[in-house]
């Protein structure tokens, strides 16, 4: 921080976006020692205490983060109008604040999971590669939402000897990355740096490889984007997993977690998902998203409602639309080109 010298009264003061450059460094070597801590303390707790700490910790983080709160019953009420009241919002955004709690706790007490115990605590459910796979395409694309305890299938599937290479995850802290590709590394799995990954993704695909991919975060509407309705209100989401499946011919495979209250963890894998030759991305990306819906409809608790999922919104629509979407000539044309109506 460089101070500046104030000739009025012979002092020296500090310039107050100065000063929020010193918070926010500070801040973040406080997040980073945090997590560090908590990736370091959650292999010493027994399993049983898993679950009580996590729903804690959610609690807590829910009652004291304001912002996110709103993003909550925002995201509820534009995604279930009148279906919930405004205590069934509270609490269904407690649950899935208390789920992401525990899905990060189980990441990092996943360090004590090994290839001889982790059938003990993950019950993969119809997991059968080499049945899905197509001779002439043998690469393998597995898709899930950050929905359940998701942290635990890619982590499973590489303890069945299956490695599913993930693309390094950005922080707004940058020191958070490398604690968490760590622990995502438990069974094998490799970490792709995000420079480069999608052409990684694309070769060992090709090469009769398996990878993993979470397409449930907002993506600003242009090249690499395409539009789909998602609970009622058209999104803007990755094209991803249906321009690779376009491309390579390899199948999606969704697959869903369920976490349980004894500590275990339900990881059940589906059919690959039906698309025809010839399909185009947009329909393809639909299909993906409309085998979801069911589950977060059933279980809404399960899934991330503190994330601004719907950030664009059309220009003429008569959808309510959570407070924070912004209207975007981007996702107009977004709309238009993928056949989504507003």
């Amino acid at each position: 921080m460089i101070p500046s010298f104030d000739s009025g009264r012979g002092n020296l003061h500090y310039e107050p976006s100065m000063k929020r450059s010193h918070w926010l460094a500070f801040r973040s070597r406080l997040e980073w020692l945090g997590v560090r801590t908590l990736a370091e303390a959650a292999p010493l707790l027994p399993r049983g205490a898993c679950k009580p700490v996590a729903d804690f910790l959610g609690r807590v983080y829910f009652e004291a983060d304001a912002a996110s709160l709103r993003v909550v019953l925002a995201n509820l009420e534009a995604a279930f109008g009148d279906r919930f009241t405004v205590e069934e919002r509270l609490e269904i955004g407690l649950k899935s604040a208390q789920n992401l709690a525990r899905t990060f706790l189980d990441l990092f007490w996943a360090s004590r999971l090994t290839r001889d115990n982790y059938t003990e605590f993950m019950d993969l459910q119809n997991f059968e590669p080499q049945r899905w796979r197509d001779p002439e395409h043998p690469g393998l694309l597995m898709v899930c939402q950050h929905f359940g305890n998701f942290e635990w299938l890619s982590i499973a599937v590489g303890f069945t000897g299956t490695q599913t290479p993930f693309i390094e995850q950005e922080f707004k802290n940058p020191a958070l990355g490398p604690i968490f590709d760590r622990a995502r590394e438990v069974s094998g799995s490799p970490a792709l740096p995000r420079q480069g990954a999608m052409l990684r993704v694309f070769k060992h695909l090709k090469s009769g490889g398996t990878v993993g991919l979470l397409p449930d975060l907002t993506l600003r509407p242009g090249r690499d984007s395409t539009a789909i309705t998602f609970l009622g209100l058209p999104m803007s989401v990755t094209a991803t997993p249906a321009a690779l499946q376009a491309k390579l011919g390899c199948p999606i495979v969704p697959a869903v977690s369920r976490p349980r209250p004894d500590g275990t963890c339900e990881l059940r894998f589906f059919e690959p998902i039906p698309i025809e030759k010839g399909t185009t991305i947009p329909v393809a990306t639909q299909q993906l998203w409309d085998f979801f819906e069911p589950h977060v409809r059933e279980t809404p608790h399960l899934w991330m409602w503190a994330y601004k999922h719907w950030r664009y919104r059309p220009s003429e629509t008569t959808r309510a639309y959570p407070y924070y979407a912004n209207v975007s000539r981007a996702f107009d044309k977004l709309l238009a080109q993928s056949g989504v109506k507003g």
